[in-house]
């Protein structure tokens, strides 16, 4: 399936559900219909809660595997200042951060 197919479907769906009330969200049978975008950790996290709540649930992932930048962070998790990097004597601020963040996009990110 081409990316530009998938965008549309997408699109088609989530102008289906922003433009109805919660009765045509609904298959047919009193469930909350549910479209995620995004199979990363908090995507998939939606999605196992809203299906085991009794939802029928769609998760839409644009990359071959599940996982996105959750998959690519190795569990870790970015912080600026931080307690331990002063207590290690390392300078660290907010905006040191956001400029190592844009760097990583490499030009494709917007400040």
């Amino acid at each position: 399936m081409g990316k530009v197919y998938r965008l549309i479907c997408l699109i088609a769906i989530i102008a289906r559900f922003s433009s109805c009330d919660q009765s045509c969200a609904t298959n047919g049978e009193d469930d909350l219909v549910i479209a995620i975008v995004g199979g990363g950790l908090a995507g998939i996290s939606a999605a196992i809660e809203a299906y085991e709540a009794g939802a029928t649930v769609f998760l839409f992932e644009k990359e071959r595997n599940l996982g996105g930048n959750s998959a690519k962070a190795t569990s870790g998790i970015n912080g600026a200042d931080t307690y331990v990097q002063r207590s290690k004597g390392i300078d660290d601020s907010s905006e040191l951060f956001n400029g190592d963040i844009l760097k990583s996009g490499g030009g494709r990110s917007l400040p």
